[in-house]
């Protein structure tokens, strides 16, 4: 599992759409840093092995950055890590330490010949139903128990069972007291899946806090089996 901070982006991360699986996920950078998207991800590699995903974050500042991270899907551990793109409050480019290219542009060829390299295509967004609780697409189909946590993903390689940890809330309307903190079930935000390999992107978080220091964003990769 693999937690991570997501906020009101400067930089745009395009996730694939459930139409567009023949789409070649890529990195692509434009003439301005901020002008930055991440096509066709989150995305599995040909062999089913790993999962590559764009993750940004801003401040209130406005300052931004936008990374592509490649997860291993049996224990989740990020085997890569590339800064794409950095800005500071006026969207001007600040300088990434990295051995993958000291440019944006030199970046976003070392992560696009990876993708190649590994035959990644796109994982398919199951579409959320009317209810909120299920989601289906691609012959696959969840559903998420928030009392419990427990979220199954049924399709045609298999089935999975897993629980999301609860969500702790430090600020906002659900407190009484500054120094209280409130446990509350997670929000599932998206469920991304690839019926051909079983491989299964859960991004999951506080949907529904209503204060931004409780906008922390985690996501859980499984596989189903026979």
């Amino acid at each position: 599992m693999l937690r991570t901070l997501a906020a009101a982006l400067l930089i745009t991360a395009t996730l694939a759409p459930a139409t567009s699986l023949a789409s070649r996920p890529r990195v692509v950078v434009d003439r301005e840093p901020t002008d930055t998207a991440a096509d066709g991800l989150p995305a599995v590699s040909a062999d089913g092995r790993t999962v590559a995903l764009a993750e940004g974050d801003s401040d209130p500042s406005g300052a931004a950055w936008l990374s592509v991270r490649f997860l291993r899907v049996r224990d989740g551990a990020v085997v890569l890590d590339v800064p794409i793109t950095a800005t500071d409050e006026n969207g001007k480019a600040r300088r990434v330490s990295t051995e993958h290219g000291r440019t944006p542009w030199a970046r976003a060829r070392f992560v696009n010949a990876e993708l190649t390299r590994g035959g990644y295509r796109p994982l398919r967004a199951l579409q959320r139903t009317e209810d909120e609780r299920r989601w289906v697409g691609g012959g696959l189909r969840a559903r998420y128990d928030a009392r419990n946590g427990r979220l199954v993903v049924l399709g045609a390689r298999g089935a999975l069972a897993t629980r999301l940890p609860r969500q702790r809330v430090s600020c906002g309307m659900e407190l009484e007291r500054p120094d209280e903190v409130v446990v509350r079930p997670a929000e599932v935000l998206a469920v991304h899946a690839d019926p051909a390999t079983g491989v299964a992107l859960l991004t999951y978080g506080l949907r529904y806090a209503s204060c931004m220091c409780s906008d922390d964003v985690s996501h859980q990769l499984v596989r189903l089996s026979r």
